[in-house]
């Protein structure tokens, strides 16, 4: 594919734009959020350091940002942003992992780190063993919840808006919750009350926790504050969010198809979609879902891959696929002959879908109508090297997982 950055968004034969951007390394886009004033800001990784990209909503690179509209910010040998948030007053939050650490980077709307953060604008914080952030959640009075694993358990961690460890929360501003297997919360939301819902994996199986305002787990929640739901397969949780009525929809794969639960607000499965409260999706081929939206009407948006191509799937608020998005409710979206893959989603106040994640070596970008097809795509080029041998991406996203919020 030709880079298009300096043009933005080009529009396809399909109707749909896409876009690449370039770090000049090994690039991948893991995450993503919408600014209030329309521009697209995206991180992931390139070469082993946090990546950062923003676009005007045209999809030019911002040039008020780090001067070129993308920079790149080193923790340790090896870095990779999995997870953002921005906050009111448009700071941009990333977190992800460094140094085997959760690692926190804020910047300033321009660019640059944020001194009045840690210090340096940038922070570790260890475990005790082998700790990876994938999810981010700012509260309502401005602190920062991040969640992923150590050691084979949930890890969360909170933070004062300074970037201190939250003292009122479990005591020292970090937990660890065991499922009793291989455990790894990869998504995280916050409801209305306050209490956080943080989801992943555990030996196989989705894992739901949900937690009080101070780090305890809500024994209101299926009596323990902790569930897992059994798909049959091999299954993983990717996406994470909250219905307006307080229903939690959560949503990964099973047995190479994706796959979607929803929970009604005490941890029991809803009936009321699909049946018995989970649901699959084949595509045709190997379909991992990653990332997923509810839409302002309710519809609930779930991508990945298929194949190497993104992969999209709408669906109703009863669980049936939307016949009114591409026909049959899913699409795919090509960029090249390499490998495509969407890893986070965003919904623009128009209600167009925006889509982030790798064309092989690059960043890679598509806007979806509401509708049908697609709107737009955009990818960034990196040098010729092995993305695989450098960031270790498996295409199974139990081991290169990501997570977005709904904005």
């Amino acid at each position: 594919m030709v880079n298009n950055q300096s043009f933005g968004f080009r529009s396809t034969s399909l109707g749909h734009e896409q876009l690449t951007t370039d770090f000049g390394r090994i690039d991948q886009a893991t995450t993503m959020a919408i600014q209030a004033d329309g521009k697209l800001v995206v991180a992931g990784g390139s070469l082993g350091n946090f990546a950062v990209a923003r676009y005007n909503s045209n999809g030019t690179l911002d040039t008020s940002f780090n001067l070129d509209g993308k920079l790149t910010t080193n923790f340790s040998r090896y870095d990779l942003a999995n997870t953002m948030a921005i906050q009111a007053d448009g700071k941009i939050l990333v977190a992800g992992v460094g140094m085997r650490n959760f690692a926190v980077a804020r910047y300033n709307s321009n660019g640059t780190l944020d001194t009045s953060f840690d210090g340096d604008g940038k922070l570790t914080t260890d475990f005790g063993g082998y700790d990876l952030a994938n999810t981010m959640a700012i509260q309502a009075d401005g602190k920062i919840v991040v969640a992923g694993g150590s050691d084979s358990n949930f890890a969360v961690a909170r933070y004062n808006s300074n970037g201190t460890l939250d003292t009122s929360f479990d005591g020292d501003g970090k937990l660890t919750t065991d499922f009793g297997g291989l455990d790894l919360a990869t998504t995280m939301a916050v409801q209305a009350d306050g209490k956080f819902v943080v989801a992943g994996y555990s030996s196989g199986n989705f894992a739901v926790a949900r937690y009080n305002s101070n780090g305890t787990l809500d024994t209101s929640f299926d009596g323990d504050g902790k569930l897992t739901t059994d798909f049959g397969g091999s299954d993983y949780v990717s996406g994470m969010a909250i219905q307006a009525d307080g229903k939690i929809v959560v949503a990964g794969g099973s047995n190479s198809d994706f796959a979607v639960a929803r929970y009604n607000s005490n941890g029991t499965l809803d009936t009321s979609f699909d049946g018995d409260g989970k649901l699959t999706t084949d595509f045709g081929g190997y379909d991992l879902a990653n990332t997923m939206a509810i839409q302002a009407d309710g519809k609930i948006v779930v991508a990945g891959g298929s194949d190497s191509n993104f992969a999209v799937a709408r669906y109703n608020s009863n669980g049936t696929l939307d016949t009114s998005f591409d026909g049959d409710g899913k699409l795919r979206i090509n960029f090249s002959d390499g490998y495509d893959f969407a890893n986070s989603m965003a919904v623009q106040a128009d209600g167009r879908i925006v889509l982030a994640g790798t064309n092989s070596r690059d960043f890679a970008l598509a806007r979806l109508n509401n509708g049908i097809g697609t709107d737009s795509q955009v990818t960034i080029n990196p040098q010729d090297q092995d993305l695989a041998g450098v960031f270790g991406i498996d295409p199974n996203p139990l081991t290169a997982s990501n997570s977005s919020s709904i904005l």
